[in-house]
């Protein structure tokens, strides 16, 4: 789903996710997309991802959840920054 006015802002709702890594097998399929350069008009352009993980129970408000992945997403707390490709 895209959020905002900026066409960069996109995140992925997904259902059925066991644990951590079921969550971090989707960030792979979504981060694995994007490796490749992207031919535009005899250009190959790179595409930057970063991923943003949150987790929760159905009774968790969705805007809890997007502030929590884009709180990871970010890089906050984390020394070594955000994930980027």
């Amino acid at each position: 789903m895209r959020t905002g006015a900026d066409l960069r802002h996109h995140h992925a709702v997904t259902e059925d996710l066991h644990d951590e890594q079921d969550a971090a097998g989707v960030a792979y399929r979504l981060l694995s997309t994007i490796v490749e350069p992207v031919p535009v008009d005899h250009v190959q352009l790179r595409v930057e991802m970063t991923v943003g993980i949150a987790m929760g129970d159905p009774n968790t408000p969705p805007n809890t959840l997007l502030a929590a992945a884009t709180e990871a997403a970010s890089g906050l707390g984390f020394p070594e920054g955000p994930l980027v490709l």
